[in-house]
């Protein structure tokens, strides 16, 4: 559960020094491939998502974060419909992929 997975990692904190980026992502949309899902997190508990994945959950502590607004989370590693996508999972990897190897 959600509180498990908190309790847990309030005892065993990640270790430092380890260079991290994480992708945290949402988006609202009736077109995304997640939407339903995404919607009922947003109906529920009142958080938008990727419609897998609150952007908090999508967070490791200590790490450089991206946040994408406008992206779900099938959309960054799936190919789609020109028009209903914002990004290429492709091009997305390979900025995260450059942006984590360069130095802060």
């Amino acid at each position: 559960t959600y509180e498990t997975r908190r309790e847990f990692l309030s005892e065993h904190p990640f270790p430092g020094g380890i260079p991290t980026l994480c992708l945290a992502t949402s988006r609202v949309d009736w077109r995304s491939i997640v939407s339903s899902t995404g919607f009922y997190l947003r109906n529920k508990y009142g958080v938008d998502s990727d419609g897998l994945v609150v952007p908090a959950d999508a967070v490791i502590p200590g790490s450089r974060v991206i946040y994408l607004d406008d992206m779900d989370h099938a959309e960054a590693v799936l190919a789609g419909v020109p028009g209903f996508i914002n990004y290429r999972a492709e091009e997305v990897t390979r900025v995260l992929v450059a942006m984590a190897l360069a130095e802060e």
